[in-house]
């Protein structure tokens, strides 16, 4: 229930702006992660885990045998696709370009799978559905054409969840990992490409000692 939504880097500390109260501290770690992206549309949040599936391999029994609007380009998209379809799910892949950005196998196994139909040029703007409904009607495209669809997965990436930083703007809205010498970044959020478990560990390992070292608990070069 604890949530740091401003950060106010000098010379000295970080004022840090926590649950609407202050807090000083001499060094701030953000290991925030990430969070996907939504439409955006209405209806989306109020359907979510039910008509709008959470992951097309944690709602894959759920909707085995119904029809599925699958939302995106990229290497997630296609992957819940082809589990989904592989429950006998009819999906429908929606990307908003002409052509995916996923990796070439996951690309070949969704052209030829008799179960996945893919809808270049597309974006859904509109989800169609009863308040108290199990399942969605339809969502609707951005020309007005209808998809007549149980359910709808999105899956169009993630963005950083950071708090504000005062003087600073996040480039590419991911943090660096060093973006002021008393603010360490660590983990997803600072990786808008590659993001592992692994990848993530090292760095909040690397973070907690460059903490000591700006507190002055240990040289910079202490080996032992």
């Amino acid at each position: 229930g604890t949530r740091v939504t401003h950060l106010g880097p000098t010379e000295d500390n970080v004022e840090a702006l926590i649950n609407d109260s202050s807090v000083i501290a001499g060094v701030v770690i953000v290991a925030t992660g990430t969070t996907r992206r939504r439409l955006g549309i209405p209806g989306e949040h109020k359907h979510m885990g039910r008509g709008i599936a959470r992951s097309g391999r944690a709602d894959r029994d759920r909707f085995k045998g119904r029809r599925v609007v699958v939302v995106g380009g990229g290497d997630a998209a296609l992957e819940n696709a082809l589990l989904l379809a592989e429950i006998d799910a009819q999906v429908i892949l929606v990307h908003r370009a002409d052509t995916f950005t996923a990796r070439k196998d996951f690309q070949r196994a969704v052209h030829e799978h008799p179960r996945i139909q893919v809808r270049f040029f597309s974006v859904v703007t509109q989800i169609e559905a009863c308040d108290s409904a199990q399942w969605l009607k339809a969502v609707v495209l951005h020309d007005g054409s209808r998809i007549d669809t149980d359910g709808l997965l999105v899956r169009i990436g993630v963005d950083a969840c950071l708090p504000t930083i005062e003087g600073f703007e996040p480039p590419g809205g991911f943090l660096p990992r060093h973006p002021h010498p008393r603010i360490i970044g660590a983990g997803d959020c600072t990786c808008p490409d590659f993001r592992a478990i692994p990848v993530a560990a090292g760095q909040g390992a690397q973070a907690a000692r460059m903490a000591t070292v700006v507190l002055g608990l240990r040289p910079a070069y202490d080996r032992t």
